[in-house]
């Protein structure tokens, strides 16, 4: 009688063991799933098509992207906005929102995070730990109806806007320019934890301001970031009517810079024809620069352009740089 070898009977050992694996395939399979869904959550990474219902979500990256593959009854509404009545709270690890433009269908919105002309008073309410992203070609962020967003924000703040259609922060009553008979402000609070604010539109013409309030009641809030930058081709701060307010990090906002900065051609970093612009930080420096088109022999911009209503600018730090009201003028455009 012929024995076993040692080598023999492991590769039969091995055999069997994988005749165990083909035979229990499904279970294997079903195995294999989950542990690739769990790679992913304590990945934290989570892409979805758009949020209109509340998210809890705390431990997640969310990011949201559209594409010329973004379906039209998805497009025509912002990647976040409320879908029913009663608003929404987004609270995630961090938030990314991105619109590339690339779509065809004729009524998309360009938008970011908007409030639901339907739904008057439906507040949207985002609680990100880390870092909020917005870039869009219109509009980062839209209030209206007497309908709000707040933010409380971890890390940083980028809102850009590319087209100059739009500008990067817009508050108004009825969705298109000021109106008194709003029973409530469609206001927009963001508040950070120390981190940079940038809020940028990259486009001047027709109306790409980096921030734009027509609504009398409105109040519009930045507050908290170490640094502040808000830049636009077209007007820094646009006020028809409403209040603007930015405040630096620290007690009271005392600590931090401001930047408003206006590079389009015969622009400034203010505007105001009502409402009020309060800006309050360790630094602050509003100019304009005029560097929107360089071939021009006459270029230049203003700091502050006040046809109306009223500016109040505060520096607190005593070794900052105080506040800086600068104008570099061609010879045709005047300094406000």
């Amino acid at each position: 009688m012929i024995s076993e070898t040692d080598s023999e009977k492991q590769r039969k050992k091995t055999m069997r063991h994988a005749e165990t694996i083909i035979l229990t395939g499904k279970a294997v399979t079903a195995a294999v799933a989950a542990a690739l869904l769990a790679m992913a959550s304590g990945a934290g990474a989570e892409t979805l098509t758009r949020i209109s219902t509340s998210i809890n979500e705390p431990d997640t990256d969310i990011e949201i992207h559209y594409t010329s593959d973004t379906p039209a009854s998805d497009v025509i509404h912002a990647p976040v906005e409320p879908g029913a009545e009663g608003g929404i709270t987004v609270t995630a690890k961090s938030l990314t929102i991105t619109d590339d433009g690339t779509s065809d269908y004729l009524y998309q919105t360009y938008s970011g995070i908007a409030t639901n002309s339907a739904y008057p008073g439906s507040d949207i309410t985002l609680n990100i730990a880390g870092d909020l992203s917005v870039t869009v070609p219109r509009v980062a962020i839209k209030t209206s109806y007497g309908s709000s967003v707040t933010a409380t924000i971890g890390g940083d703040l980028t809102l850009t806007t590319s087209d100059g259609n739009g500008s990067t922060i817009q508050a108004t009553d009825t969705g298109e320019h000021g109106s008194d008979d709003a029973t409530a402000g469609s206001n927009v609070t963001l508040k950070l934890n120390g981190g940079k604010a940038v809020i940028q539109s990259l486009a001047g013409a027709p109306s790409g301001n980096a921030i734009d309030l027509e609504s009398a009641p409105s109040v519009l809030r930045i507050e908290g970031a170490s640094e502040t930058v808000i830049s636009s081709m077209a007007y820094g701060i646009y006020v028809n009517e409403g209040r603007v307010e930015v405040s630096g990090s620290g007690e009271n906002g005392s600590e931090g810079s401001i930047s408003v900065v206006s590079h389009g051609i015969g622009t400034a970093g203010i505007y105001t024809y009502g409402g009020s612009v309060t800006l309050q930080a360790g630094s602050v420096k509003v100019w304009g620069d005029g560097e929107e088109n360089d071939a021009m022999e006459t270029k230049g911009g203003g700091s502050i352009y006040a046809f109306g209503g009223s500016v109040h600018i505060t520096s607190l730090d005593p070794n900052g740089t105080g506040v800086q009201l600068l104008s570099f003028n061609g010879n045709q455009y005047p300094n406000g």
